[in-house]
């Protein structure tokens, strides 16, 4: 009769823990909030080398922002934007 009810305590219980990144996760946040994406890919490179999960999960994801960032810069350069199209934050 207990398990059940300590089971279902600790499913609603579990997503309200708090959950810290490592020394990877906090070099990719800083990396994107400051706009230094090949800074962050530096940093990282040797990480994943020794086995940190993070670390290739960083790079990757760094990897991935500069692939949209590349792409919108092209569809910028060759002309694909909307000239009647307001800023978005009214500014």
């Amino acid at each position: 009769m207990l398990k059940p009810i300590a089971a279902a305590a600790a499913l609603f219980l579990l997503p309200l823990m708090p959950v810290q990144a490592g020394e990877a996760g906090d070099i990719t946040r800083d990396a994107l909030y400051a706009g230094d994406l090949a800074g962050g890919i530096h940093r990282l490179k040797p990480m994943p080398d020794a086995d940190d999960t993070e670390a290739a999960f960083g790079t990757g994801f760094i990897t991935f922002v500069q692939a949209v960032e590349g792409f919108a810069q092209s569809l910028f350069r060759y002309g694909a934007a909307l000239p009647e199209t307001p800023p978005l934050l009214g500014g």
